[in-house]
């Protein structure tokens, strides 16, 4: 499908969408979830410790875990979440059940509003000296669907027959307006909740950028809306048409 893309489409198929910032800071390390919880604990009034937090600092960073999450920042029956690291702050959306009445918010009327509010908070602080990374990352799940017959491509054998028919799973790394896509998608994927397993099929796009090159307390908006766009570009020019049509888009 070429521009112009839906504003949003019905049901949405996103069960998750990530919002990842990694950055150097200017205080010890081990400082850095006291004074972030301390500062969105109105909201965000819960949190639990992840597995890595119990591994001694020295070790962390030896290893490279350093840029992992060590604590879970939540709101009680809310979808939305933060993932907290030393080095690392990612805004969270998860679906919990297919079922469940709550959609996917959207990202102009929700996500990016929620996001700018704690960047605000976040970069009030001043402790972060810099801004290395941001990605953005969605994972679609279309629930009893072979994707690859809704999609632009497919795989062929010699004789021109598909071979997606089958269970098949496609990786990709593209690099493209100054971003790192990492695309996967997939026939033969699971959604499970409340111990219930459904079938279907996944397209998960990881797009991401290292060239920051201003001062991105000051720039957000701009990298954001840059990294959403043309996130949402990879998953609308994969699908054919007459399947989004299906989706009741809204332009």
């Amino acid at each position: 499908m070429e521009k112009p893309f839906p504003k949003s489409i019905t049901p949405t198929p996103i069960i998750s969408a990530s919002i990842e910032i990694r950055f150097d800071v200017n205080c010890p390390l081990d400082a850095v979830f006291g004074i972030v919880f301390n500062a969105l604990r109105t909201e965000y009034n819960e949190h639990e410790p992840l597995p890595i937090s119990t591994i001694p600092e020295q070790i962390r960073i030896q290893d490279g875990l350093i840029d992992q999450p060590h604590y879970r920042l939540f709101k009680k029956n809310s979808s939305l979440s933060i993932l907290l690291g030393p080095k690392l702050f990612v805004f969270l959306y998860a679906k919990e059940d297919l079922n469940s009445s709550e959609d996917y918010p959207g990202w102009t009327d929700s996500l990016s509003i929620e996001l700018k509010k704690l960047y605000s908070i976040l970069f009030s602080l001043n402790i972060i000296s810099k801004v290395t990374r941001l990605g953005i990352r969605c994972n679609d799940f279309f629930e009893d669907r072979n994707i690859f017959n809704h999609t632009e491509y497919n795989i062929l054998d010699s004789e021109h027959n598909r071979k997606d028919l089958e269970k098949t799973q496609i990786i990709q790394t593209i690099e493209k307006n100054g971003f790192v896509h990492n695309v996967v998608v997939s026939n033969n994927s699971n959604f499970i909740a409340n111990g219930i397993i459904t079938s279907g099929s996944m397209i998960d796009i990881d797009s991401f950028t290292t060239d920051i090159k201003d001062d991105f307390s000051k720039n957000y908006e701009k990298y954001l809306n840059n990294c959403h766009e043309t996130n949402k570009e990879f998953f609308y020019k994969m699908l054919k048409k007459d399947f989004i049509d299906s989706l009741n888009p809204i332009y």
